[in-house]
């Protein structure tokens, strides 16, 4: 019975230092992605404090009005952080949502190959995890211009595209701004 008694206890002991190893991987996991996350606002802290662009129409006034960045049934997208993943298969191509200019197209830590657009006044989209980056830094593009391709950079494990809208280097939830019918 004593010897039962001791295989459980060692057994327990290695569950419990099995588990404490896992709190603390999860908790480097978790404070990486918030140093991700304090870069990027940093990013586009500086980024809006910039902006140049001039639209011919207001991105305020363009609510339920965007195309999506990608074709995807409605099951393939995923709130996550600040705005949707949408995943689909890899090398799909990204259009732009709205006309703008490329103010950053680079990897960053934790988003991998991301681009951001400047569509004025404060507005600003995003596209993390590409697969490759079509535009440059300094381009304007135009409404459903193919910008990138749908990749797993920067940390996500299935292939997926990141989108988020900004207003002056906030997130607001992009599904407020994309058509509702896919």
């Amino acid at each position: 019975h004593q010897e039962t008694l001791l295989q459980q206890k060692n057994y327990h002991a290695a569950l419990i230092q099995k588990l404490n190893q896992d709190i603390h991987s999860q908790q480097r996991h978790l404070e990486d992605a918030q140093k991700n996350k304090a870069a990027l606002a940093a990013l586009l802290k500086t980024l809006s404090q910039h902006s140049v662009v001039k639209p011919s129409r207001p991105f305020a006034q363009m609510r339920k009005k965007l195309p999506y960045p990608i074709r995807v049934d409605r099951q393939a997208l995923k709130n996550m952080n600040q705005g949707v993943t949408f995943f689909a298969d890899e090398g799909v191509l990204v259009t732009a949502v709205y006309p703008g200019k490329v103010v950053f197209s680079d990897w960053l830590k934790g988003y991998g190959l991301l681009l951001i657009i400047d569509h004025g006044r404060g507005f600003m989209t995003l596209y993390a995890h590409n697969q490759s980056l079509f535009k440059r830094k300094g381009q304007f593009v135009n409404q459903n211009e193919t910008i990138a391709k749908v990749g797993h950079t920067g940390g996500i494990r299935q292939n997926g595209l990141y989108f988020e809208v900004r207003v002056r280097g906030k997130a607001v939830p992009p599904l407020g701004w994309l058509q509702s019918g896919i």
